[in-house]
């Protein structure tokens, strides 16, 4: 799992690293661009759903995979946590800014580049979040934490 607040550099360090799973990366924001080339962000639903119907088919496959998320949510833990459970050996990659201002300016800059937008609000919301989210999974032993 690479996980990380909005705007943080997740997918430009799926861009630059190589590692299991990237065969199988499972990214909302990807699959948004495919489903609606035009305007991704009407297709975020659909493509959360997407991911999550994928990680159900690839953890019953027993494959391995990686997803690209946010840890705002409690979704992610438990999917660490039922993954392990099914015997996988479980790899967080999470990477984090300094402060919800830097990932703001990174959102904002992607925007005008002809990236995804996301709205202020829930990135300072999701920053706080994720990073909560972080610390609890630190009580959890993850397999690395970069910050």
């Amino acid at each position: 799992m690479l996980a990380g607040p909005n705007g943080s550099g997740k997918s430009t360090l799926t861009e630059l690293i190589d590692f299991e799973g990237r065969e199988r990366l499972l990214d909302p924001d990807a699959v948004a661009r495919r489903l609606n080339p035009d305007n991704p962000n009407c297709a975020a639903i659909s493509a959360a759903r997407e991911v999550l119907t994928r990680i159900d088919e690839y953890l019953a496959e027993r494959v391995n995979f990686s997803v690209e998320t946010t840890l705002a949510g409690k979704g992610n833990l438990d999917l660490l946590a039922k993954a392990k459970a099914l015997g996988y050996q479980v790899r967080l990659i999470y990477i984090c800014l300094d402060s919800a201002e830097r990932s703001l300016n990174r959102v904002r800059s992607r925007a005008l580049l002809g990236g995804h937008f996301v709205p202020d609000a829930d990135v300072k919301r999701r920053h706080t979040l994720d990073r909560e989210q972080s610390c609890r999974l630190k009580t959890r032993r993850p397999s690395r934490i970069l910050r």
